[in-house]
């Protein structure tokens, strides 16, 4: 889950070893003429780390800096010459448990992808995991292979029971 568009605020869980908290900072350089960079990833520590790393920026600038602007997850340097650093602020919390039953999915290789609509009709906001017996609860019934998206749905690793399901042939009515 990234909470990069939370406007409210956030909490996640701390010092929990099945939820693992991840920090980062991206940075764009446009130019005058609009023109873009590369993006840049800093992976950092945590919240001061990031406003360091951006008022060194800032520093650098110096007199050619003419306005600051940001939100709680931007910021974005303006510079005299019309160009601009435009830096996004990461937050992403991973947490691979099973809503339902607290099965570390990723420890035990059960990670999927189901067709969004089936996903949207037992976990409306999209967010979390299920294993595939209390995704299976939710839909009172079994998976097959109808269920899953054409192409990759599972990542190489997998349960026999995930396999099962992957490889089902959908009831005929």
């Amino acid at each position: 889950m990234s909470l990069i568009d939370e406007p409210a605020g956030f909490s996640y869980p701390c010092n929990d070893p099945e939820a693992k908290v991840v920090w980062a900072l991206r940075k764009v350089e446009v130019s005058s003429d609009g023109a873009e960079s590369p993006s840049q990833l800093y992976q950092v520590g945590g919240r001061v780390e990031i406003e360091q790393i951006i008022d060194d920026h800032m520093q650098r600038a110096g007199t050619d800096l003419t306005e600051v602007a940001g939100t709680l997850w931007t910021r974005t340097l303006h510079l005299r010459d019309g160009g601009r650093s435009e830096f996004w602020i990461i937050l992403e919390v991973i947490d691979w448990r099973c809503l339902d039953c607290g099965w570390n999915l990723q420890r035990v290789d059960e990670y999927y992808m189901v067709n969004d609509d089936l996903w949207l009709s037992v976990v409306p906001d999209r967010i979390g995991h299920l294993c595939v017996g209390c995704l299976e609860g939710r839909l009172g019934r079994e998976l097959n292979a109808a269920d899953f998206p054409t192409g990759r749905s599972i990542d190489g690793r997998y349960t026999e029971r995930l396999w099962d399901r992957v490889t089902r042939r959908a009831p005929t009515d």
